[in-house]
């Protein structure tokens, strides 16, 4: 089975003759600033967080981005969501320009938005009032589940996560862990393996990867 990086470099001999928008700053690993001012939030994606307490992998996210886009001129593809958040959106994301992001690489482009999940820098994020395409939905949600099984990224160290919407899209996964021989107490944050007698036998527990949460004292986890 080929990598899924094969999927990120897209031949398009046309798309360059299309408008092409400089990039001026990257806010984050998901939003950077045009020319213009207008700042763009990335589809199908959510990075850790940078401002404030920064959530683990959102500096090297943001610093990733920062490489790639900093003075480049990209892209920009829109989805069928209208291209922008109105007033209900995110908070954080009202007004903000919603996008693809494609940056030239020779004759074919980057598609960036998918290289930040296969790269561990970024979580496939499914947005409810604002549905992608769903093939766009399935190749990030691929990209994911790559990573973490390759363990990339913020997956090496999948218990310093602390991004809610971590956990919400492990789960949704296809069963990635289901016979990982590895349980997550979800109210203690505590690993037990399948010698356990708490394996598979706690209230709010899932299967995990054997890096999650702090080990079992008797177990080992």
């Amino acid at each position: 089975m080929k990598r899924l990086t094969v999927l990120v470099l897209l031949v398009v001999s046309v798309a360059f003759a299309q408008d092409m928008q400089l990039v001026t700053r990257v806010i984050d690993g998901d939003t950077v600033e045009l020319e213009s001012g207008e700042r763009v939030r990335l589809l199908g994606i959510d990075t850790p967080e940078t401002q404030g307490q920064s959530d683990w992998y959102g500096r090297e996210a943001s610093r990733f981005v920062e490489d790639l886009l900093t003075g480049q001129y990209v892209r920009l593809e829109y989805d069928c969501i209208a291209g922008r958040y109105d007033d209900t959106g995110p908070p954080n994301d009202k007004g903000r320009l919603l996008a693809y992001i494609y940056l030239p690489d020779g004759d074919e482009e980057l598609f960036i938005n998918l290289l930040l999940v296969e790269g561990g820098y970024a979580f496939a994020y499914k947005y409810n009032k604002y549905p992608l395409l769903d093939e766009m939905e399935e190749l990030f949600l691929a990209a994911e589940r790559e990573a973490i099984i390759s363990r990339r990224g913020l997956w090496k160290s999948p218990e310093w996560i602390t991004s809610e919407i971590a956990y919400k899209t492990e789960e949704q996964l296809y069963g990635i862990f289901d016979d990982s021989g590895y349980w997550l107490n979800r109210n203690r944050g505590t690993r037990h393996n399948d010698s356990c007698d708490h394996y598979e036998n706690t209230t709010n527990g899932r299967h995990c990867g054997q890096y999650e949460g702090k080990a079992c004292g008797y177990c080992g986890g």
